[in-house]
């Protein structure tokens, strides 16, 4: 499973831990490969869902918001402009375990599929034992509640 960005050149695969599941995903810019090279290293990896990534959508105007649903029963928000500077890693105000660059986290039953709502800003449509609609974002996007 992956999706590769058009406009970027970006590839998102999961890392396959073993031959049947995985759980880490990472994010790789194709323009950095060199012909003959083995290896070419992820700009970003996250090993966050603990079971099996089942959806990944990139954000159809932000190359940079990814959602991922996953078997963990999680469908989360990920902003991969997001860096984390050495005075804010500082102060983690007791969270552990959770990357900067996830923005948002929302619970569904075994989660199948993740999509953007093609025509409502910010909004994420997930599948799974339940149908979930959810904006998470509407501030980013200038959208703001009555």
């Amino acid at each position: 499973m992956g999706q590769m960005r058009k406009r970027e050149h970006r590839i998102f695969l999961p890392n396959a831990t073993h031959k049947l599941a995985s759980v880490g995903w990472g994010v790789w810019d194709l323009r950095q490969w060199k012909g003959g090279a083995d290896r070419l290293s992820p700009i970003a990896s996250f090993a966050y869902h603990k079971d099996q990534i089942t959806s990944v959508e990139w954000h159809p105007t932000d190359d940079s918001m990814v959602a991922v649903a996953a078997g963990d029963h999680k469908v989360t928000l990920w902003d991969l402009s997001v860096e984390l500077d050495d005075e804010e890693s500082k102060d983690t105000a007791g969270v552990k375990d959770m990357p900067p660059q996830l923005l948002f986290e929302h619970i569904s039953e075994h989660a199948k599929e993740v999509h953007w709502h093609p025509q409502i800003p910010g909004t994420i449509i997930a599948t799974g034992q339940e149908f979930s609609i959810f904006r998470p974002i509407p501030a980013v996007y200038g959208i703001h509640g009555k």
